[in-house]
């Protein structure tokens, strides 16, 4: 099993059914963006170590919750344990060493045309939300889609250098509120439109407290709350797979973000 930091600084779980080995990879020219790729994930014990979080690791497992692939992962990590690499606080220690880079078949596509192509996906707007009292933050998002009904559960895509992000990653349990076409100002304020930030963007809007004392919107389309069930690390953003354990919809009008612009579905 081997994690490996991409020269783009993201992070990709090669033979994840290989439990007779674990290591930690860097591409060469990925060294500089090394330590913030691994941060989410490990403690880093200087160049050549680190220690991972089984939980962490867990969440870039395609197959992770297939009883077969946990059968083999506690098999490794009780193997770790009887060796003494495993930490006090339960983290598998893995060497960091250097790869040769992959070399892409093809360029990527540039950014702007990306960010064309995604302007024509039309998709519904939330606010995600977490913390408590004066630590509470929160950020407007459409990268939000369901992922299973059994158990039911959601993938939210949040920026790393989001002021909400490591909020969410320390708390482990977050709101997704989907608008309705009244939240548009709303919407605007919690992508920083009006240059609010932290706690006082939540002075607007009629915001309450959900069952796991997170913020939750009262008048939203639909208020979700979840706790953190796993986390993946791809280029600046982090996917977060939230473990849905309460709702609260009601009728209305989505708002939706299309071409750059927040409207309804008849304006769409």
């Amino acid at each position: 099993m081997e994690i490996r930091v991409t020269g783009e600084g993201g992070l990709l779980l090669a033979g994840d059914d290989d439990f007779t080995s674990f290591a930690v990879t860097v591409e060469a020219n990925a060294r500089c963006r090394a330590a913030d790729a691994l941060r989410p994930i490990a403690r880093l014990d200087g160049e050549s170590n680190a220690w991972i979080d089984p939980e962490q690791l867990r969440g870039l497992a395609p197959r992770a919750g297939h009883p077969e692939w946990e059968k083999g992962f506690s098999a490794m990590v009780a193997y770790a344990e009887r060796k003494g690499w495993v930490d006090a606080n339960g983290a598998i220690h893995a060497h960091i060493v250097e790869r040769e880079p992959v070399v892409a078949q093809m360029p990527p596509v540039a950014v702007d045309d990306f960010k064309q192509a995604m302007r024509n996906l039309a998709g519904g707007v939330a606010i995600v939300a977490t913390g408590a009292d004066s630590g509470r933050r929160g950020m407007t998002v459409t990268a939000v889609t369901s992922v299973s009904a059994e158990p039911p559960c959601l993938l939210v895509c949040v920026n790393r250098s989001a002021e909400a992000h490591d909020v969410i990653v320390a708390n482990g349990r977050f709101s997704v509120n989907l608008l309705d076409v009244d939240h548009k100002e709303l919407a605007l304020r919690f992508a920083g439109q009006d240059g609010t930030k932290g706690a006082s963007r939540f002075d607007e809007g009629r915001w309450g407290t959900g069952a796991l004392d997170l913020p939750v919107l009262e008048d939203a389309l639909c208020a979700i709350e979840c706790e953190l069930m796993a986390s993946h690390v791809v280029g600046s953003h982090s996917m977060f797979v939230g473990s849905i354990v309460g709702v609260d919809c009601r009728a209305g009008e989505p708002l939706v973000n299309f071409q750059g612009r927040l409207q309804t579905l008849e304006a769409a």
